[in-house]
Parts: C-alpha cells; structure tokens; sequence
C-alpha cells in the first residue's frame, strides 16, 4: 500500500510539473518572460501559485529548467517525434505546417531574451539543431548528390523556408488559405533542390573541362 500511495504522488507530482513547464512553454509564445507572472502561469496550467512555488519557486527557475525535449512534449503532447521524416518537398510542407498550425503564431524569439536568460538561447540552438537535422534527414539524396559548397547554401535555404516565421508571413501576413500557403513554399523549395542540383552539375563540367 505505501509503495501504490508512493507511486501515486510521484504521479501527480509529475504530471503538475508538466502542467506548469507546458503553460510556460505556451506563454513565451506570447509575452517577454519579464512581463509573465506565476499567475499567468498558475491560470494557464489550472493550478495555484502556491503549487508552482513548491515545484519551482519562481517563474526564473521554471525557464532555467525547460529542455528541448519540454517544448517537444508541450507541442506534441504524446507524440514520440515531434517531426517525421518525409521525402517529397510537399509532404515536408505538410509536415512543417502541422506543426505550426497547432503551436500558432512564432510570438517573442527566444534568442532575444538569451541575454536575461541563457537558457532560452540555449534552447533556441538545441531547437534550430533538431530542426536542420529533420531537413538533412528528409532531403538526404538531394543533399547527398550536391556539393559541399552547394549543400550549405541548399540547407540554409531550407532551414529558411521551413521556418516558423514564413509559415506566419504566408498564414496571418498574407492570410493565404493553409492549401495556397503550402502550395507556395513548396514550390519554392522545389526550385531550391533544382538549383542546387544544377549547380553542382554545372560545377562537375567545369572541373571536367579543365582537366
């Protein structure tokens, strides 16, 4: 009986602490840290402040503690991958804009608020790192057949398009319905890989002639 009560309570302490780690990641979304409160924290997560004082202490610990794998968990709540590797550029949009579509508009870059808090740029690193490596993951025979010079300018660009702020520009700036707005990066993205794909064969030539 004591070991289930035991179990019980680390239960219920975790899933409060997911909660309050949750709400927090939804707010940064919204405001500067230094404009939240731990009411603002204890209204979004449905538990007191008096709950979040024990857990963490201050609002400052609470984004200290954030991992990369906290975002992941807040955004795709019971979803063991965040991204899943797809091949074609229009399944990689497809991909892209569910996610933003449910994380909503990009709000306060974290790296703004790196100077206050390292943690967040920190996070924004980890975050821009996962975000490269599900690229090079679902373009790897585009990237594979580039080169070395081509491939970073190729995946920069793609990091670029598949960002969460040209999702906003296209949804909420151009307010572009999701299909038109999908339509549009994709068709940029296709002529990314073909550029480069032609760059490098172009490259190849040139090398071949001077030989």
């Amino acid at each position: 009986m004591p070991t289930t009560n035991y179990k019980r309570q680390a239960s219920i302490k975790e899933e409060t602490r997911r909660r309050i780690v949750g709400a927090t990641i939804g707010l940064l979304n919204r405001m500067w840290v230094d404009e939240m409160t731990l009411a603002h924290i204890a209204e979004r997560a449905g538990v007191s402040v008096q709950s979040i004082m024990r857990h963490f202490g201050s609002k400052e610990s609470i984004v200290r503690s954030l991992t990369l794998a906290d975002v992941e968990a807040a955004l795709a709540p019971g979803d063991s991958d965040l991204l899943h590797v797809v091949h074609e550029p229009r399944t990689v949009v497809r991909e892209i804009f569910s996610l933003y579509e449910k994380a909503g508009d990009p709000g306060v870059p974290l790296e703004l608020q790196a100077a206050r808090f390292p943690a967040l740029g920190q996070l924004a690193t980890a975050g821009r790192r996962r975000h490269r490596e599900w690229l090079e993951a679902c373009f790897s025979n585009k990237l594979e057949a580039t080169s070395t010079a081509d491939r970073e300018l190729l995946i920069t660009q793609l990091l670029h398009l598949t960002d969460h702020y040209s999702w906003h520009l296209y949804r909420n700036v151009y307010r572009l319905s999701r299909a038109d707005a999908e339509r549009a990066l994709t068709q940029l993205i296709e002529c990314a890989l073909a550029r480069a794909t032609q760059a490098t064969s172009t490259r190849s030539q040139r090398e071949t002639k001077k030989r």
